[in-house]
């Protein structure tokens, strides 16, 4: 028998102010928001939450959201990556700032296209290293052989 069981979500946002001068037209921006949002979740059995578990979830989604204004603040002031929730672009000539491009790096590799073209990249660069230098003793092609009788695979050296 399969057990079902009610998903509950709480979340708790801030908006943050913030302002920059265009680097391109050199205008303030003037301020603008940005919502910062923290979430939990509780799985429970039943539909309607007891006041112990709703005070829990509410309590994990404010720590949620400190801990992500913490990033925040730790990534713009330490690091000065401004995350990608900031827009960017300049309300008055419309063109994207510096600083967000620096905040797109973290995110660099989280795109599973990007992830393979690497993995494409590096396994060219490794084959071509191979077929170039034939007389290469310090790359080895391992090829597992295991026979019946063994438990273990046998590594032969080609």
């Amino acid at each position: 028998m399969a057990n079902s069981y009610y998903v509950h979500t709480r979340t708790e946002s801030v908006n943050l102010a913030y302002s920059f001068r265009c680097e391109q037209c050199g205008q303030e921006s003037g301020p603008r928001k940005v919502t910062v949002t923290g979430e939990a979740e509780e799985r429970n059995y039943r539909k309607q939450l007891n006041d112990a578990e709703e005070d829990r979830v509410r309590e994990n989604a404010h720590k949620n959201l400190v801990k992500k204004m913490k990033e925040i603040h730790q990534s713009v002031t330490e690091k000065q990556i401004i995350p990608t929730d900031f827009p960017d672009e300049c309300p008055h000539c419309h063109k994207p700032q510096s600083w967000a491009v620096a905040g797109l790096k973290k995110k660099m590799f989280e795109n599973p296209i990007v992830c393979v073209c690497v993995g494409i990249f590096f396994s060219l660069a490794a084959l071509l290293v191979r077929y170039v230098d034939k007389d290469m003793d310090y790359l080895t092609t391992p090829v597992i052989i295991s026979y019946k009788n063994l438990t273990l695979p046998t590594i032969v050296r080609v």
